[in-house]
């Protein structure tokens, strides 16, 4: 009875030991070059991402450059366009507020137009100021308005209505030179009463520029009145004489 348990229990030991070793076969790889080769297509997959990243934000950077680059562009063409709006209408350096009203220059260089080069030439008295060289100034005149397309005066005139709301002063320069200051000087009956100048920032074979006074808390008191260029301190000939009269008074000069 004993052998047969003996022998019994020999079979159950033998059937366990085949279990164990089974159960180890199945934590241990069958095919390490597989796993090997799992490992490394793991890696390659990993990789081309990595690559596919790098490549997909090189991309974005070049079309960041390219929007930025655009966008410079477009910042040139604007500042070229406001330079050619600056080369056709400088503004003041200053506004100067007097007790009897405010004058405002201002000045715009085109060519002249075909047949309008104005009367004789206008002198300039020597003075203490800088010399002129070859600068010359035609057509100084007082008016109503002047044009948009260059600056001159669109219509000259010497006489104003009482009510008028604004006078220009007005002159065709010709090789003016950057660094020109000029000056106005608005007279009533003789007597100064005020004055402003501002600096040429162009060179310039010719060139319209302009100041207007405006009056503020009363009317331009009627009788006679006369306006002053200067160019560098040295007073531009002539000296523009008109009048202020009634209401609806106004005449031109042919």
């Amino acid at each position: 009875m004993y052998a047969k348990q003996r022998a019994f229990l020999r079979k159950i030991g033998f059937l366990a030991a085949l279990t164990l070793l089974s159960a180890c076969s199945t934590l241990t790889p069958d095919d390490p070059a597989a796993t090997l080769r799992a490992e490394r297509e793991g890696y390659i997959a990993e990789a081309t991402q990595i690559a596919s990243n790098i490549l997909l934000q090189q991309t974005q950077s070049l079309e960041t450059v390219s929007a930025v680059e655009a966008r410079l562009s477009q910042v040139e063409a604007r500042n070229a366009a406001l330079l050619l709006t600056l080369r056709a209408a400088v503004p003041p350096t200053q506004q100067i507020i007097n007790d009897s009203g405010i004058v405002t220059p201002g000045q715009v260089a085109t060519p002249a137009p075909p047949g309008s080069t104005g009367a004789a030439n206008s002198t300039a008295i020597p003075g203490d100021g800088a010399p002129l060289g070859a600068m010359q100034f035609l057509s100084v005149a007082t008016a109503l308005t002047v044009r948009d397309s260059d600056g001159c005066a669109d219509l000259a005139a010497s006489s104003f209505a009482a009510d008028v709301r604004r006078i220009y002063v007005t002159a065709r320069a010709q090789n003016i030179a950057q660094g020109t200051v000029m000056r106005v000087e608005w007279f009533y009956e003789g007597s100064a009463t005020f004055s402003e100048s501002f600096t040429v920032g162009v060179n310039d074979d010719d060139y319209c520029l302009w100041f207007y006074i405006e009056p503020t808390e009363t009317v331009f008191s009627p009788g006679n009145w006369s306006v002053q260029l200067y160019a560098n301190e040295q007073a531009i000939q002539p000296n523009v004489p008109f009048t202020i009269g009634d209401i609806g008074d106004v005449m031109t000069e042919g």
